[in-house]
């Protein structure tokens, strides 16, 4: 059997990711941009993911960027922060009475801006803020 390399498999973690990036270094005791990126092969109709925030960083807002998301999309974004710090950041469209569920077209790039407080007591340096627990639905 030959398989052309168009039609080999692309590892999944390839196919759909939420990572995330900074934005403007931050200063402790101010405020700082993170982006949340999305890598989608499809398209999206949905997503969820934690964000594991370095102590002393916490959580304040999440901002979507509407030129990502088509205009019928009527983004429901639900953020909870968790007991660990943490912060859970769920994305669906907010009204589904059509037949065709709106969707994030399949690229790589922004899909929110998440403002974050840095305490005046952590030292500066470089921090890991991971994203764990990515669901992205079809």
């Amino acid at each position: 059997m030959c398989v052309k390399a168009a039609e080999t498999p692309t590892a999944l973690s390839d196919m759909y990711q939420i990572y995330v990036t900074a934005d403007e270094n931050g200063q402790v005791g101010k405020t700082a941009t993170l982006t949340l990126n999305m890598k989608n092969r499809n398209y999206i109709s949905s997503w969820v993911c934690t964000l594991d925030l370095p102590e002393g960083v916490n959580y304040q807002s999440t901002t979507l960027l509407p030129n990502r998301y088509p205009d019928n999309y009527n983004a429901s974004l639900l953020s909870t922060v968790n007991e660990n710090g943490s912060v859970t950041i769920e994305c669906s469209p907010g009204s589904l009475d059509d037949e065709e569920v709106p969707a994030i077209e399949g690229t790589d790039g922004a899909i929110a801006y998440v403002t974050v407080d840095i305490a005046s007591s952590v030292a500066p340096g470089n921090y890991i803020v991971s994203v764990t627990n990515t669901t992205l639905v079809e």
